[in-house]
């Protein structure tokens, strides 16, 4: 449930006056109207009518009838005075202005009605207490978590520290002088970091807040740490005080120690895994907080220029040679390129950007002012902050600091980049194996030997490496354990969850591993977010890199997770497959969230068991939700968004197929929990709690801003993405034609007589009509991230020719046109058209939203409304207009905005 203890008691006081007052005019307004409708009893027209008219502009409305633009009062008034003696006011006239008049009447007691039972769900929800620490004993695996988790933290695991360094002096300055070069000025840029470390004053009050903005955002923080957190950041004489504390502290630091003991809090994600943070003083976790995040922010610089350094990163794909470069300039007259062949816009080069801007060091902040939420795999979807924005239709707070895409906005690109080259690489005739795997009980497993390891090898000095063997020997006790009378236990093993200072030290030792497969696997990428790792390349780069992951673990005390372990390989029916590697590779599926990677057709797809265990999970959830809040907010965040985002964001490569696979997915969660929809459940609880009836669809489901609950539909998205999709198969079929196209355009121009009387350059992609004739040697390779393993030495003859010739345009001069297959050979890096195709295939579809009606008065904040909720808003505008007169449902003054707020700042607890 969400904690109301965030809500301050002056809020509470606030919001109890602003219900009690909304109350007594519900009251009013109500006896006025019944005194009103009894005083036209009796009366006919015109005079019923005039006195119905009359009465009701003074009736104690929210808002006055002589100001609701459906009707007017004074212009009834006045057709009134007119019907006395003009006989063309027909009785049928009079009697659709006192219906006009009734109607408005019965709209105002609507809101009202509405209203209030807003306030009582309010009311309830401030009421609501959460469960006191230990008064559930929890399930199970609560206990055996935490079992684990004590057997990996309080015992410490030794590594072999030579072997350690052993392996990274092979890496690092034995792979080549070049790198040995660039390792040096990376571990001299650690070192000057630290010499400069005391010549600057660290806290002010702008560094203050910018670190007490990223540790709100981080989730490291409780509630009530949370909300201390925002008392002081609008506190300038505490800010300054702290400021003061800080900086000794700071200058101290050779010194520093434990204050207090440490309170482990276990909290439960949806996925079922239980995280355990670690709650300290808040001077102490700002303190060890911005130490982390500046040591962070200066390791994802240096260890950055490191990785961008040309010479020392292998290539992803096989450069071009001399040779191959010269044959294409001759034959293409593309004499502008400086002989690389890369295309900006190529497959290689995209696949490079996204590799550096998105997952390299993804864990490290950019600047000390980022703010952004930590990777936790699949529970990025419970982000708290966004999480809650999307429940209640409120904006997010896009600042210039959260420019970098979030985590799970990350792996979802990812997701979407391997699907989209599985489909090119199966269509072109490739094997392909992909590998996803991650660490067992990273966080709290990881030996410290081998962390300080590689720090020292790194070059951080004995000061520092004291400093933080301190702040990771942490003195821990475990919630309701504060007065046993049991003394705390140090941390000896593992990493402080969510801090600055783990990322710091993870990053650090994980980037040995992404280098070392790089240096031995002949450019291949590990695509590491965090401790979650990918690999997707041929079957024989792919099981060395799994030898170089596997041992890498071993080398450094880390165990892999094997639930979380898998391999596919994908067979082409046209590839020749080398060898059987399967016995190399690990054994278990790939997969993510609810999806899973099908080998015969390289999809990802639905795994059905998966979500049916998190159908009984979320039963239980909603099941123990105390108030109507809790409810909403627990099927926002579990039975819409958690679900969504694991069942992976939409793109054109997924198909219609599966967004129907997915919507039919969506219809059994709600028949399986609650056997109608989830919008028919919610009406029947307000029905039991609170006696009301009849209650429009539009409340339900309708945004805060406009009077809903906001209750969200999960159906919508979909289908706003589903027509305008295309079709996977029908892109890369357009591509292959098209590549085709373009060839036969370049060989037409090369071989027609003005070519060679002008030397007219071509102009790839455009593509005239061409005469129907065979293609020469066709060899559909997609060097991208396999090919060239595969390509083997370059072949003799007439085509080509050694690389020790010099070759200019005159021995090319009595040669043909260059085949098919050489043409696309380095498809990867040369063909624009081949980079579009893959941007087509990973991009989300254009949604197509509802036409706006004309004979309906959009709300003033419509624009600002998600597209979501203008397709909620439209859906049911009519029923809405019909009973409350406009769109609004709720006036939003009478809305109590204050705690509705603290609702969405509110952490949830999840029943364990």
């Amino acid at each position: 449930m969400a904690s109301s203890s965030i809500v301050s008691q002056t809020l509470k006081s606030i919001t109890s006056v602003k219900l009690k007052q909304i109350s007594k005019q519900k009251t009013a307004y109500e006896a006025a109207k019944v005194e009103l409708l009894e005083a036209t009893d009796g009366k006919t027209n015109p005079e019923r009518a005039r006195t119905l008219v009359e009465g009701a502009a003074k009736l104690p409305a929210m808002a006055p009838l002589t100001s609701n633009y459906n009707i007017c009062l004074d212009n009834l008034k006045r057709f009134l005075e007119q019907a006395e003696l003009d006989m063309s006011v027909s009785p049928h006239l009079m009697e659709r202005y006192e219906r006009s008049v009734r109607t408005e009447l019965e709209r105002n007691s609507e809101k009202y009605r509405y209203a209030e039972l807003y306030g009582k769900l309010v009311k309830e929800w401030i009421s609501s207490r959460p469960s006191a620490d230990g008064d559930s004993p929890g399930r199970s695996e609560m206990h055996d978590q935490r079992a684990a988790w004590e057997a990996y933290v309080f015992e410490p695991k030794e590594t072999d520290k030579v072997a350690i360094q052993a392996a990274l002096h092979k890496w690092f300055h034995e792979s080549s002088k070049d790198v040995s070069r660039a390792f040096n000025d990376l571990a001299k840029g650690f070192q000057d970091f630290q010499k400069s470390w005391d010549d600057e004053t660290h806290f002010d009050e702008q560094s203050l807040k910018n670190c007490m903005r990223s540790l709100q955002k981080s989730g490291l923080l409780n509630d009530e740490k949370r909300t201390e957190l925002l008392e002081v950041l609008n506190n300038k004489v505490v800010l300054n005080e702290m400021v003061d504390v800080l900086n000794m502290r700071m200058r101290m630091r050779d010194s520093w120690t434990w204050d207090s003991d440490c309170i482990v809090e276990q909290r439960r994600h949806l996925n079922g895994r239980f995280r355990f943070f670690s709650d300290e003083d808040l001077l102490q976790t700002i303190f060890l907080y911005y130490i982390g995040r500046k040591w962070a922010v200066e390791a994802r610089k240096l260890l950055m220029k490191f990785f961008l350094d040309p010479k020392v990163m292998k290539p992803a794909s096989r450069s071009m040679n001399r040779q191959e470069t010269r044959r294409r300039e001759f034959f293409l007259a593309s004499r502008g390129g400086a002989g690389s062949g890369v295309t900006s816009d190529s497959v290689h080069q995209k696949l490079d950007k996204m590799y550096k801007d998105q997952v390299l060091f993804s864990q490290l902040p950019n600047s000390m002012e980022e703010l952004r939420s930590g990777y936790d795999q699949e529970e990025a979807a419970e982000d708290i902050d966004l999480a809650l924005n999307l429940d209640f239709g409120l904006e997010g707070d896009n600042t210039e600091q959260e420019a970098r895409k979030s985590h799970i906005d990350v792996v979802q690109d990812l997701l979407k980049t391997i699907q989209s080259d599985l489909l090119l690489r199966k269509r072109l005739g490739h094997d392909t194996a992909v590998i996803r795997s991650d660490f067992k009980w990273f966080g709290p497993s990881t030996p410290h030997s081998s962390i300080f390891s590689v720090l020292e090898f790194l070059g951080v000095n004995e000061e520092w490496l004291d400093f933080f063997r301190r702040s990771l020997e942490c003195p821990l006790r475990f919630q309701g354990e504060e007065d046993g009378g049991q003394p705390a236990r140090l941390r000896k093993r593992g990493l402080p969850l969510s801090t600055p200072i783990a990322d710091f030290m993870a990053e650090s030792m994980l980037f040995c591993l992404d280098f070392a497969v790089n240096q031995e696997v002949d450019g291949a990428r590990l695509w590491r977010l965090h401790d979650d790792m990918w690999i997707w390349d041929s079957p024989d780069k792919c099981a060395r890199a799994w030898w170089v992951v596997a041992d890498f673990s071993r080398l450094f005390g880390l165990d892999l997770n094997k639930e979380k372990t898998g391999s596919v390989v994908i067979k082409a029916a046209e590839a020749v497959t080398t060898g059987d590697i399967s016995s190399i590779l690990p054994t278990g599926n790939v997969s993510w969230g609810f999806l899973k990677l099908e080998p015969a057709s390289g999809l990802f797809v639905i795994d059905q068991a998966k979500v049916d265990t998190h159908i009984s999970e979320l039963r239980i959830q909603l099941e123990g939700c105390k108030t109507v809040f809790d409810w909403i907010h627990a099927w926002n965040v579990y039975g819409c968004r958690f679900f969504m985002t694991n069942f992976g964001s939409l793109a054109n490569c997924y198909s219609v197929t599966h967004v129907d696979n997915i919507l039919r997915t969506l219809r059994h969660v709600q028949e399986s929990v609650f056997q109608e929809s989830v919008g028919e459940r919610l009406k029947k609880i307000l029905g039991q709690r609170f006696g009301v009836t009849d209650i429009t669809d539009g409340f339900i489901y309708y945004p805060v801003s406009l009077g809903g609950l906001g209750l969200r539909n999960p159906f919508i998205s979909y289908y706003m993405y589903r027509g305008p999709m295309l079709n996977p198969d029908e892109v890369i079929t357009r591509y292959l034609e098209d590549e085709e196209a373009e060839y036969r355009s370049a060989k037409a121009t090369f071989e027609s007589p003005d070519h060679h009387a002008h030397g007219d350059n071509v102009v790839l992609g455009v593509t005239g009509d061409i005469e129907d004739e065979p293609v020469e040697d066709v060899d559909l390779d997609y060097d991208g991230s396999a090919g060239d393993a595969e390509l083997g030495p370059e072949p003799e003859g007439d085509q080509w020719r050694s690389d020790n010739m010099d070759i200019d345009a005159a021995n090319l001069e009595s040669e043909p046109f260059f085949s098919f297959g050489e043409y696309t050979r380095h498809r990867s890096r040369t063909s624009k058209l081949f980079g579009d195709t893959l941007e087509k295939l990973r991009s989300r579809p254009e949604a197509k939203t509802l036409d706006k009606p004309n004979n309906i008065d959009l709300p003033v904040d419509w624009w600002s409304l998600s597209e979501e909720d203008q397709w909620v808003t439209l859906q049911h505008a009519e029923e809405v207009v019909s009973r409350f007169g406009s769109m609004t449902m709720v006036e939003g003054e009478l809305l109590p905005k204050g705690v509705l707020d603290m609702l969405t700042q509110s952490r949830f607890k999840w029943s364990n």
